[in-house]
């Protein structure tokens, strides 16, 4: 029962890692991450962890920190290897952070020249991040737009993508550069990464250009087998006020029904549902206690087969003694019968022991 109260403990919550990734500043990453990650926590009481990989920093800003303001972050956790544990600031009840600043400009600075001490530049995330992933339900990455260093590092930890889309004609164009830069990574480093689909950001439905590029973008989407988002996140000012104004995401700031929170609930219905449809594939928890229950079960069944094959030799030790007791005594009827009985029953024994 160790083993399984073990297993319990340590995969009661198995993180899925998402990277917010895309090619280009202002396509609306960070309200995806503050207010995706604050509806799960919110209302669906899930444990969240928000890696901020992105010099800006303006996770922490969206939940009114100051970047500069942090002693410790992505950063020292990459470079230094400390302890994720010890950077982890609160923001929310059940949403936490890893912060980044200015610090993560001179990543690939401090890295690429000092190849001999990290001989494994494109896993300084993964590898600093092992004690974290059993601790929350969910890890959402904020991805910087260029830094090949740093995105590979999230691409590599992640397993799965959402890619934020605007719908315009440069969001468009430069859509065959992200699928290009996470087949690389499927083909190089994280053959288990996956995209898990296309989110409409900015959406502006009175718009024929929106409603055009998105028809589109649905056809040419499923082409390439990847799933675009049904919910559609529209273009509104509530993101920015409820930063400048509220000094926290706009989920947890707008207590009306709006067309902003139903998009986001919506949202978190469909991640939530997409995301039960590719755990049940393989759900390393059930999985492993399935393995144990049938290993346990196998010892039992083992144990049960052993007690009849010893029970069934004692007692065919026992008949023969008692044979050769009876043989060795003078023959007549009644001897002759109970010679034959006893080897009625060796015989059987001997059938149910094959």
């Amino acid at each position: 029962m160790c083993l399984l109260k073990f297993i319990n403990e340590e995969s009661a919550n198995i993180a899925e890692i998402y990277s917010i990734f895309t090619h280009r500043g202002g396509s609306g990453k960070t309200s995806l991450v503050t207010n995706l990650a604050s509806i799960l926590a919110h209302k669906y009481k899930k444990k969240i962890l928000i890696i901020d990989a992105d010099p800006k920093g303006n996770i922490s800003m969206a939940f009114d920190k100051i970047p500069e303001n942090f002693e410790d972050t992505i950063y020292d956790v990459m470079v230094r290897g400390i302890d994720p544990k010890e950077v982890i600031v609160s923001l929310h009840q059940n949403i936490d952070l890893i912060p980044s600043n200015g610090d993560m400009d001179f990543l690939e600075f401090d890295i690429f020249p000092r190849l001999k001490v990290y001989s494994r530049p494109y896993h300084l995330l993964k590898d600093n991040m092992r004690s974290i992933k059993n601790k929350y339900d969910y890890v959402f990455i904020d991805t910087p737009s260029s830094s090949i260093l740093t995105i590979a590092n999230c691409l590599i930890y992640s397993d799965k993508v959402i890619i934020p889309f605007v719908p315009d004609i440069f969001d468009v164009a430069g859509f065959s550069q992200v699928t290009k830069t996470i087949k690389e990574i499927q083909n190089t480093h994280n053959p288990k990464l996956k995209i898990s689909g296309i989110l409409a950001m900015k959406v502006e439905k009175a718009t024929n250009i929106h409603k055009e590029i998105l028809k589109e973008a649905q056809i040419f989407f499923s082409q390439s087998n990847i799933q675009l988002y049904e919910t559609r996140i529209p273009k509104t000012i509530l993101f920015a006020k409820s930063v400048s104004y509220n000094k926290s995401p706009a989920i947890l700031t707008s207590k009306a029904k709006n067309k902003l929170v139903n998009s986001y609930d919506n949202l978190a219905n469909e991640f939530l549902l997409k995301d039960k449809i590719t755990r049940k594939k393989f759900d390393y928890k059930t999985d492993i206690l399935e393995l144990y229950k049938k290993k346990e079960e196998n010892k039992q069944k083992n144990k049960v087969e052993n007690t009849h094959k010893r029970m069934t030799f004692l007692i065919r030790k026992e008949l023969k003694k008692r044979l050769d007791i009876i043989s060795k005594n003078k023959h007549g009827f009644k001897t002759f019968i109970l010679n034959q009985a006893i080897e009625e029953i060796l015989d059987k024994t001997e059938r149910n022991d094959d």
